[in-house]
């Protein structure tokens, strides 16, 4: 029994020692997987390990023998390659969402996927650098159980901190409202997670920070508002669409709207509304072509287009191109 038991546990062990302390440039000899057999309480013949690696080999693992360098064995693939963990990393550590002690733990769990040599390598090119980020430690908590909400169909409450004042934001005493949300989505957008949600007494889609949301719990017993009677969608709240017509997490009526380009902005059209765009060239200007979509008409679309200065122009609705020159002229009057 003691012999089953010390089998089925060697190559555990063989099977972690390779994960752990093997890739492509450090393979492992068959001398260390005895070594590290025997400090572990279990004394083998080479002959063992090899049929525990070809027996780990047969089931699915990717493990190679090489005679290059010091030759030995290593995992080839890995549940994630090496250039996906870094991508991995730098999103976490570009996250404002996520608090500086959570970004570090985060990071050394997603370093954990690769071999010792390359979790050092990867450490070595991170860079935490001084950006702003959330103090709410209990963002974890909050999405799991907003994901919940969504899944299960009910509603949630939670407290809303939101600062009116500069005074109230230096001394920690920004308002904290308690609401009730039917919640239909979290998105993450221009650095924040936002969930879109609806507040009961109103027939609308709102969009709330997470991480100024405290005390999130679930309503038991609730069960969350359609929200085909609050937005356009009917079958499935499509989240990918909603985000294309949302600008800067601004809400507003949605519109179909045109807009005049030059080319000059092609790719940064393409970059917000997708290759799949309803694109027309303009036959009578070479340099420009024209985008119809829709979108919220909100401040934030607004912004967006300012940035663009006269290289884009809004078509049509004529009320998007009166905000739109009403803006320009409130910031043109600071100018004097």
């Amino acid at each position: 029994m003691a012999g089953q038991y010390n089998s089925k546990k060697k190559l555990l062990l063989i099977m972690d020692y390779l994960m752990k302390y093997s890739d492509e440039d450090n393979p492992v000899s068959t001398g260390e997987l005895i070594e590290m057999l025997k400090r572990n309480g279990i004394v083998c013949e080479r002959k063992s390990v090899y049929s525990d690696i070809e027996a780990l080999s047969d089931f699915g693992f990717d493990i190679v023998k090489t005679r290059l360098g010091k030759g030995g064995y290593f995992i080839a693939s890995r549940q994630f390659e090496e250039v996906e963990i870094r991508l991995l990393i730098d999103a976490v550590q570009s996250a404002s969402f996520i608090t500086p002690g959570k970004s570090k733990k985060l990071i050394k769990n997603i370093a954990s996927l690769c071999s010792e040599e390359q979790m050092k390598k990867l450490s070595s090119r991170v860079y935490i650098d001084n950006r702003v980020k959330s103090d709410n430690e209990t963002i974890y908590y909050s999405i799991d159980e907003i994901g919940r909400a969504i899944d299960s169909g009910r509603q949630i409450e939670c407290d809303y901190a939101k600062c009116r004042t500069v005074s109230k934001l230096k001394n920690g005493a920004c308002v904290e409202k308690h609401l009730k949300l039917n919640p239909y989505a979290m998105i993450w957008s221009a650095d924040h997670y936002y969930l879109v949600a609806n507040n009961p007494k109103y027939d609308n889609l709102m969009h709330l920070r997470i991480d100024r949301m405290r005390n999130v719990s679930i309503v038991e017993g609730s069960a969350v508002r359609p929200f085909s009677e609050v937005s356009d969608y009917t079958d499935f709240f499509d989240v990918a669409d909603y985000s294309r017509r949302i600008f800067n997490m601004y809400s507003g009526e949605t519109e179909d709207i045109e807009l005049h380009c030059r080319m000059s902005v092609l790719e940064q059209i393409i970059d917000r509304f997708g290759s799949d765009a309803p694109l027309r060239e303009d036959f009578d200007n070479e340099d420009f072509f024209f985008v119809r979509t829709k979108a919220a008409i909100s401040d934030g679309l607004i912004s967006w287009i300012m940035q663009f200065e006269d290289n884009v122009e809004v078509v049509s609705p004529p009320g998007l191109r009166e905000k739109l020159r009403e803006k320009a002229c409130r910031i043109a009057s600071l100018c004097g």
